[in-house]
């Protein structure tokens, strides 16, 4: 399980930096960037009058974005928190998949 845990911190650490390197500030993809903060109105409010399916699109848009974002923005120590968490649940789900026999 150690093994595997270094190696899924690794792969968090080479996402992280390729994130950083595809959207660094001033670069063409920087533009991406912002079109996509825009699109998923990621800093505004619902513009009025959605029905639930346009809710729905518009909470995944902004999914979408901060899961961009937070891989610019996170430090060593909050991707290590974020991979130990999603770790432990992957081993719980294991284990009760394997207690669930009937």
């Amino acid at each position: 399980m150690s093994d595997f845990y270094h190696a899924a911190l690794q792969k968090l650490g080479i996402r992280q930096k390729a994130y950083q390197a595809t959207f660094r500030e001033g670069s063409m993809q920087h533009s991406v960037l912002v079109d996509l903060a825009d699109y998923a109105h990621a800093f505004m409010a619902d513009p009025e009058n959605l029905n639930n399916d346009q809710i729905r699109e518009m909470h995944g848009r902004r999914q979408m974005f901060f899961r961009i974002f937070k891989h610019l923005k996170l430090t060593p120590p909050e991707l290590e928190s974020i991979a130990r968490t999603a770790l432990l649940h992957a081993a719980q789900r294991l284990q009760n998949k394997g207690t669930d026999n009937g």
